[in-house]
């Protein structure tokens, strides 16, 4: 089988997050004046120039991934990738070989994931992940952007405007 070479952009560490506190249905946080609007997603800055998205790929693991259009997929870190293994299953798809942003080859795995919410007003099902070893920080990439149909970033305050999303369900929001 003939690997494909694709570029993946990788800057530095991401986190991953237990999200075992959920908000009763009953609570201010759901009533209509805190509703996130649809499709439009805060944004985190760090640093100078590095924007992060909070995202949530089951009711127990999130995680803040870099919004990165220079990457072709959604990247995750390997203890992203194991925890997120511990809350289901997830389809192997292919291998591929991934060229990081100094030109040097990669290996890498890529999976399907069930569901992925970025921020609280955006779900996206089966979504392409790469995990890639040695990898330092998570990556929202175009395999997740691409699907929303279009996407434009503000940033006075950090925002990020997504075109075509589901409302996702209260158990995944909630977190």
């Amino acid at each position: 089988m003939k690997a494909t070479l694709l570029p993946i952009l990788l800057l530095v560490a991401g986190t991953v997050q237990a999200a075992d506190a959920q908000v009763p249905e009953h609570s201010p946080e759901h009533s209509p004046e805190h509703s996130p609007e649809h499709g439009v997603v805060p944004l985190q800055q760090q640093g100078a120039g590095a924007y992060y998205a909070r995202v949530a790929f089951s009711p127990d693991v999130e995680a803040s991934l870099l919004v990165d259009t220079g990457s072709s997929y959604v990247v995750l870190t390997t203890s992203t990738f194991n925890a997120l293994k511990q809350s289901g299953p997830m389809r192997r798809l292919r291998k591929i070989t991934a060229a990081m942003a100094g030109g040097r080859p990669v290996k890498a795995q890529v999976y399907e994931v069930p569901t992925l919410v970025i921020g609280e007003s955006c779900e996206l099902q089966a979504v392409e992940v790469v995990v890639l070893p040695g990898a330092t920080r998570n990556i929202l990439g175009l395999s997740a952007l691409r699907r929303t149909g279009g996407f434009s970033m503000s940033f006075d305050p950090p925002t990020l405007r997504l075109g075509e999303c589901h409302q996702p369900e209260a158990t995944l929001a909630a977190n």
